[in-house]
């Protein structure tokens, strides 16, 4: 079957998916290990325990704030649930962080995100390239054999539509059974 763009694009899609989207949910889940900690530093555990014990609705609750790391550098960061803060804190608060090891870590995980995308972006040049390359489904497997798996079931070896077929089909339906 021939190849349209949309079929490229659900195809390119799947590939880069099944690649990428585990890898970006484990960068998720660190960038949220990161926040809570950067929040636990940040806040005196009293605090925490005092706002965590409350009732529902006496504190405000966050999922995010700003943090400013060194030299005027800031970042939205996130936490792996709602978070209660004090009335004078809120998700435009910022928070200082001078922890070393955590800027580290905050920094170490902008690289490995970055990374990530950047691979990402390269290999769906090399994907579009290689869909590009090909007519046909028959000849994509030929020459890319690995890539079935992400073809989706739908888009192969469908029988070919014959247009006299529909041109006679139209006629039918247009003349009321008679044919043209």
């Amino acid at each position: 079957m021939r190849l349209t763009e949309g079929m490229r694009s659900k195809i390119q899609k799947a590939f880069i998916d099944a690649i990428f989207n585990p890898k970006f949910e484990a960068l998720t889940t660190e960038e949220r290990q990161i926040g809570d900690d950067i929040f636990k530093t940040a806040t005196a555990e009293k605090d925490r325990k005092r706002w965590d014990a409350a009732p529902q609705g006496d504190f405000p609750e966050i999922t995010s704030c700003r943090a400013q790391f060194e030299h005027g550098h800031y970042s939205y960061i996130y936490f792996s649930r709602s978070v209660r803060v004090g009335h004078s804190f809120n998700n435009r608060s910022t928070i200082l962080i001078e922890d070393q090891a955590l800027k580290t870590r905050h920094q170490d995980w902008q690289l490995k995100k970055e990374r990530c995308e950047s691979e990402k972006k390269e290999l769906s040049r090399k994907i579009t390239s290689a869909l590009n390359s090909v007519n046909t489904d028959k000849q994509l497997l030929d020459v890319w054999p690995e890539c079935a798996p992400y073809i989706p079931a739908s888009m192969v070896n469908l029988p070919a539509v014959v247009v006299t077929e529909i041109r006679n089909e139209i006629n039918n339906a247009m003349l009321g059974g008679a044919e043209a």
